[in-house]
């Protein structure tokens, strides 16, 4: 009797035991975040040296007239591969627990992207992100997203790090959507210019209308508006509702947009959609 009871136990027990795992394995990585929570104290980023970061975007990061920013990685030269390794390598070694909130933001959106850069300058030519590495896009998945990158102030970090447990869990920044690049059709353009702490509400304010603004991203279907995947995604970070999601973009749109326009004829969202064609060539 007591060997079946601990036989049909078992099962239970161990589902318990890795249940127990998971949650304190997630809550240690959380922990680790936290060390990075934003303050109002602290610098500017006027001593973060953003030089090699910024001499790559203006001179290989070409805004087209469409509205998309794209980059020749073909045609990248040993010293724009240099550059970029630098540029990661530079970024690093800030501490932005020392500098303030502004600051923290700009760093944070900046180093999300180079990492980007770097992953396509060190795989292209490659179709789709996703693959890059030799990821897979069907189950099981695997991809670029996951894997640590770097390490800032002792604390290794992946794109999800910085994106998800950063950006959106520790700072709230819900415009961080329209400025985190990974470069597809779909996806806000990389700047021309590095992300500064002292205006970055105006520069992520822009990056919101010039998302929006772009050729092709709002699509209007009889149904109703269809949208980037990324409102569909996060849709907690824009609103509860269709109509909440809808009256938050039409704000980040501007006043007085075409964009903003589309969005004040709207009554519903049609779908979504999300093309992975990469802008570079």
């Amino acid at each position: 009797m007591p060997a079946y009871r601990m036989t049909r136990q078992a099962p239970f027990l161990l589902g318990i035991s890795l249940l127990l795992s998971l949650m304190f394995f997630a809550s240690a990585a959380m922990g680790q975040y936290q060390k990075f929570v934003p303050s109002r104290a602290g610098n500017d980023d006027a001593t973060v040296n953003y030089d090699p970061y910024a001499s790559f975007l203006s001179t290989r990061v070409k805004m087209g007239g469409d509205g998309l920013s794209r980059v020749n990685y073909s045609g990248l030269s040993l010293q724009d591969r240099n550059l970029v390794t630098q540029a990661v390598v530079t970024l690093a070694a800030v501490r932005p627990t020392t500098l303030n909130r502004d600051a923290q933001v700009a760093y944070w959106i900046n180093l999300y992207n180079v990492l980007v850069v770097d992953v396509l300058v060190k795989n292209w030519p490659v179709e789709d992100i996703r693959i890059a590495e030799g990821g897979r896009i069907f189950l099981p998945p695997t991809h670029i997203w996951g894997t640590d990158r770097v390490t800032v102030e002792g604390v290794p970090l992946s794109l999800d790090a910085i994106e998800h447990e950063i950006l959106r869990g520790l700072f709230r920044e819900r415009r961080v959507h329209y400025a985190l690049s990974i470069q597809t059709s779909s996806s806000p353009s990389l700047q021309v210019v590095p992300y500064r702490g002292a205006t970055i509400d105006a520069m992520l304010d822009q990056a919101a209308e010039d998302y929006l603004g772009r050729n092709g991203i709002i699509r209007v279907r009889s149904e109703g508006l269809l949208l980037p995947s990324i409102f569909e995604w996060y849709a907690d970070d824009f609103g509860t509702s269709d109509l909440a999601v809808l009256q938050q973009i039409r704000q980040d749109a501007g006043d007085g947009t075409e964009a903003n326009n589309m969005l004040n004829n709207a009554k519903s969202i049609g779908g979504y959609y999300y093309s992975w064609e990469l802008s570079g060539f």
